[in-house]
C-alpha cells in the first residue's frame, strides 16, 4: 500500500495544529526542531511524522527469521492517539532469515515521503478538507536499526557515534571500540558534515569517519536533518544500557570497594517489601532476576526503588554519584521541562560521566558503548 493511501485513512478532527509559544516542553511540538521546521514552511496546515523500526522476534531462533516492521507516528496527534495501534501508519514488513538491505529496505518509503513533502496531500481536518504538507522529521529505533537506516558502522566500532567525530577506544582482545572517554572538544557531525564523509566514501570505496561506502535513503529525502533527526534511543542507552551495566557490576565485582554482592539477599528484603501503588504496571522483582527486567521495570528501579534501596548499602562516593544519574534523568522525564531544567541536566550527567571513568576503571570496559550517544 502507497504510504499516501495509510495517512488518507487517518481522522485528524483529533489533531492538534496549533503552535505552542510557551518556553516548557511537554512534547515533541514544543521542541526546537518541530517549531523551526513547521515556522520555515510557508504552507498553513503541515503534518510531521516519526518513524520507527525494530526487528521482532517471531520465532524460537534467530536463524529462522525475524519481523522487521516499518510504522510513522503522526506528532500533531494527542500522545494517548499517537501511540495507538489505530493511528499507527505501517509502510512496510519484512521477514526473512537475514536482515534487511540497507539501501532498498526504506527506498520506496522514501520517494513517497518525498512526493508528500514535494507536493503534499488533501486531507479530512477539524476545518474540513486542507491541503496538507507531509514532512518526516525524525526517526527512532535501537542502536543496531540505527546504524542500518543509517549506513553507518554498528555502535561498537570506530566513529560510531551519530552524533560527534570521537572515534572511541579499542579495549580487549576483539578490539572492538566499546569505550568513548570523555572529550570536550569533540567535533559535532552535522548534516552537510556527514553528507560529505558518505560522499567520500562511496568515492574510496571503504568508510569514512564510521559513515559506509553505502547511500542512506534519508539523504534523498529534502529538509531532513540525519544527525538532528536521529532521535536518542532513551530506552537502550539508560534503562536497559547503564543502569542495567551498574546493575550486574555491583554485586559482580566482588574485590571492589563498591561490591554489594554479599548483601544482595538484604536488599532484596528492602526492595520486595515496597508496595507499590496501583498505577505501576509491574510490582518490584527480586534484584536476583535483573538481567530479565524488562524497560518499564528498570525505568521504575532507576526512578523510584533503587536511591531507598541501596542507601546505607552502596559506598557513599558511589551513591552520590548514582544519584546524580537519576535526577539528572528525571528532569529530562517530566510532564514539562523548562530549559532550566535541560541545562541543570546536562551539568549532572556530564558530571555523572566524567566521575565514571574514575569510579569505575572505565577501560576495563564498564562504560556502555551506547552511553557516549
Amino acid at each position: 500500500m502507497h504510504c499516501l493511501d495509510c495517512l488518507k485513512t487517518v481522522n485528524f478532527v483529533s489533531a492538534s495544529f496549533e503552535k505552542r509559544n510557551n518556553a516548557d516542553m511537554s512534547d515533541i511540538t514544543s521542541g526546537k526542531r518541530y517549531r523551526n521546521m513547521t515556522t520555515e514552511l510557508l504552507w498553513k496546515w503541515i503534518i510531521t511524522l516519526t518513524l520507527n523500526t525494530d526487528g521482532v522476534s517471531v520465532f524460537r531462533t534467530s536463524r529462522t527469521g525475524s519481523l522487521w516492521p516499518v510504522y510513522l507516528t503522526i506528532n500533531e496527534l494527542p500522545p494517548e492517539c499517537r501511540f495507538s495501534l489505530k493511528y499507527a501508519i505501517v509502510c512496510a514488513l519484512w521477514l526473512h532469515p537475514s536482515k534487511p538491505p540497507r539501501q532498498a529496505f526504506l527506498q520506496l518509503l522514501m520517494s513517497q515521503l518525498k512526493e508528500l513533502s514535494t507536493n503534499g496531500e488533501t486531507f479530512k481536518t477539524a476545518e474540513g478538507l486542507q491541503h496538507c504538507k507531509v514532512i518526516l522529521i525524525f526517526i527512532t529505533c535501537d542502536l543496531p536499526a540505527r546504524a542500518m537506516i543509517l549506513c553507518m558502522k554498528q555502535h561498537n566500532g570506530q566513529y560510531a557515534c551519530p552524533y560527534c567525530y570521537n572515534p572511541g577506544v579499542t579495549i580487549g582482545s576483539d578490539h572492538l571500540h566499546q569505550y568513548w572517554p570523555i572529550k570536550h572538544d569533540a567535533i559535532a557531525r552535522t548534516h552537510a558534515s556527514v553528507v560529505s564523509d558518505v560522499t567520500e566514501a562511496v568515492d574510496l570505496r571503504h568508510p569514512v569517519k564510521g559513515m559506509l561506502n553505502v547511500v542512506s535513503p534519508l539523504l534523498a529525502l529534502p529538509g531532513f536533518d540525519i544527525v538532528d533527526g536521529t532521535a536518542i534511543d532513551w530506552m537502550h542507552v539508560v534503562y536497559l544500557g547503564i543502569t542495567r551495566s551498574l546493575l550486574d557490576r555491583w554485586p559482580t565485582f566482588s574485590d571492589e570497594i563498591y561490591s554489594i554482592g554479599d548483601k544482595v539477599t538484604f536488599l532484596d528484603k528492602r526492595l520486595l517489601s515496597i508496595k507499590a501503588p496501583d498505577h505501576f504496571s509491574r510490582i518490584p522483582h527480586t534484584l536476583k532476576e535483573f538481567s530479565t527486567w524488562k524497560g518499564s521495570e528498570n525505568r521504575s528501579w532507576l526512578f523510584f526503588w533503587s536511591l531507598p534501596v541501596l542507601r546505607g548499602i552502596l559506598p557513599r562516593e558511589h551513591y552520590i554519584h548514582y544519584s546524580i544519574l537519576v535526577v539528572g534523568c528525571r528532569l529530562l522525564c517530566g510532564m514539562k521541562i523548562s530549559s532550566n531544567d535541560i541545562d541543570r541536566a546536562r551539568q549532572l550527567l556530564l558530571k555523572f560521566y566524567e566521575r565514571h571513568e574514575l569510579l569505575y576503571a572505565a577501560l576495563t570496559g564498564s562504560t556502555p558503548a551506547t552511553f557516549c550517544h
